[in-house]
């Protein structure tokens, strides 16, 4: 497997997105980070349990209780106490660590259809992690940091989004990483962009004046004109790989979506000096 699996758009904040291939980044101040395997978990229970995408990557002040367990350690968290147990999805999230990468993914339990349930997790450890083998990360030299973050639980669907840095040794930078997955718990497969949009229509408006950036939000105008700038053919070749629905095992996508509320989401790549990743809303006609 080649070296450089990661494609990104790579654009200074006032020119023209283009994209390069790179696996190296450069460092990121991740003393914490245990060296052995260990695993912490923090409880959701939610018949709908929803948080703003806008601020996806901020983490609940809610009080937490440690209890202690060989090798790893628990979390738990209430975060919807009007929600009967009986009928609500149940969320954690746990940590992967292996020598300098802390990964945090999701585990779901309490499914309408429990036969799903192994296959649910499975799929979203897989992609949740995936980054480490698509990038070809050594775990012992390069550090990683990433944070799991509820965006919507019900009945029938799972959307979680993650971030945080990657710092390959011996890089020039830190780089950072955000991605989305969303699951259909009733199939226990996952939801991609063709699910709720077109590529074509996607490119057309993020090539467009109508585009809307929700972070970063400072330089969201700044933003707002180099994604435009960058021209629909470029942004459909970067969609033609969004989501983990769209390409092979062992490739990190380009860019990626999630619906909430009938708008979709779009996680897509700039400079950077703009955070490496831009949230955009794109909101249908025909919601």
């Amino acid at each position: 497997m080649r070296k450089n699996l990661y494609k990104f758009a790579a654009l200074t904040m006032f020119a023209a997105l283009s994209i390069t291939a790179c696996k190296k980044h450069e460092a990121v101040d991740i003393s914490g980070i245990h060296t052995s395997a260990a695993e912490t978990m923090a409880e959701t229970t939610s018949n709908e349990t929803k948080a703003d995408p806008a601020t996806d990557n901020s983490k609940s002040d809610s009080s937490k209780t440690d209890a202690s367990k060989a090798g790893s350690s628990e979390v738990e968290t209430q975060k919807d106490s009007n929600a009967s147990d009986a009928l609500s999805v149940k969320s954690k999230i746990a940590t992967e660590k292996t020598g300098k990468v802390s990964i945090e993914y999701p585990i779901l339990s309490n499914l309408r259809d429990a036969s799903m349930t192994q296959a649910v997790n499975e799929l979203l450890k897989k992609e949740a992690t995936s980054i480490i083998t698509a990038w070809e990360l050594d775990t012992e030299k390069d550090e990683v940091s990433i944070n799991c973050d509820l965006v919507s639980l019900d009945k029938n669907k799972a959307v979680f989004t993650f971030h945080g840095m990657v710092n390959v040794a011996e890089t020039a930078h830190p780089s950072n990483v955000r991605y989305a997955v969303s699951v259909n718990l009733n199939t226990g497969s996952p939801i991609g962009l063709t699910a709720y949009a077109d590529v074509d229509s996607i490119a057309e408006y993020l090539s467009s004046d109508d585009v809307v950036v929700v972070e970063p939000a400072d330089i969201a105008a700044e933003v707002k004109d180099s994604i435009k700038s960058s021209g629909k053919d470029l942004w459909q070749t970067v969609f033609a790989e969004c989501d983990f629905t769209s390409v092979k095992d062992g490739t990190f996508p380009q860019a990626f979506s999630y619906e909430k509320d009938g708008d979709i989401y779009l996680i897509v790549p700039v400079s950077h000096a703009a955070g490496d990743y831009a949230l955009v809303k794109y909101s249908p006609e025909t919601k």
